[in-house]
């Protein structure tokens, strides 16, 4: 079922400012029409909307998730697929912050922004700028290559990942490949962080397919067939993907499983 930003919202159907949450089905289903009446596939995908899978019908993932699932009370901050969600996991937000800070160059739908990527907030699925082909780098940061031309804008407001890097980020900042961008809008978390006499809070994002590998251009899969790139929050944001030691935190399933094993 499309979980996408606009049909999302014709779904809710908001009317002065209260959802009626009664279009789910109708909408659903004119999604997969595709001549003057719906077709019973249609018409199914519609029902689909309003099926109810319980503990008997998948028994091991209902009892995993009631005993291990997380975000019981997690809300998006913005209508819309995966992408958002996971930038907000990490950031509390999904751009809005830099869309009110850059409106005119980096808001969604500035004609000017066609060169950079889609503009903020996230509301799509577009893959992070960092090893795209529209990557100012080069893909010098050795980000997985993707073989997407719809990149994201890159991201600049603050994050736990740079909360986390603690009062080291005053020294680690140097090794940020594109500076001058990724660090303008958090020039007042980096001096607040680097005044602290807090340590660095070991954290990684491990994603299925990742492998830091090199670029070739747009055509390059990199041998990550598995890896999908707009799963990765921190890959969104310059100052950790193009931060050649920040970015070591990004890794792979496999480097989970030797996390998990050697106990760190």
């Amino acid at each position: 079922m499309s979980h996408s930003h606009t049909p999302l919202l014709e779904k809710m159907h908001v009317v002065n400012g209260t959802a009626a949450m009664d279009n789910y089905a109708l909408v659903e289903e004119g999604l997969h029409q595709t001549g003057a009446f719906p077709s019973e596939t249609a018409k199914q995908f519609g029902e689909l909307t309003m099926a109810y899978i319980d503990g008997n019908t998948i028994p091991f993932l209902w009892y995993y998730a009631s005993r291990f699932a997380l975000f019981d009370n997690h809300f998006q901050t913005i209508v819309g697929p995966s992408s958002p969600d996971n930038v907000s996991l990490i950031a509390g937000q999904s751009g809005s912050t830099q869309w009110v800070k850059h409106p005119t160059t980096e808001a969604l739908n500035v004609p000017a922004n066609a060169a950079l990527g889609i503009g903020v907030p996230i509301e799509g699925d577009p893959d992070p700028l960092w090893g795209s082909a529209k990557d100012p780098l080069g893909n010098s940061e050795k980000m997985p290559p993707t073989l997407s031309t719809n990149a994201q804008i890159n991201l600049t407001f603050a994050s736990l990942p740079l909360t986390l890097t603690g009062s080291a980020i005053g020294t680690i900042q140097g090794s940020d490949l594109d500076a001058a961008t990724d660090l303008a809008d958090i020039q007042d978390d980096i001096k607040f962080l680097s005044g602290l006499s807090n340590a660095s809070v070991n954290w990684r994002w491990y994603e299925e397919g990742f492998t830091f590998s090199g670029y070739t251009g747009a055509s390059d899969t990199g041998g990550i067939g598995d890896y999908i790139a707009h799963h990765n929050a921190p890959q969104y944001f310059g100052y950790v993907a193009a931060n050649t030691q920040i970015n070591q935190n990004l890794q792979s399933y496999n480097q989970f499983f030797d996390d998990i094993t050697s106990r760190t």
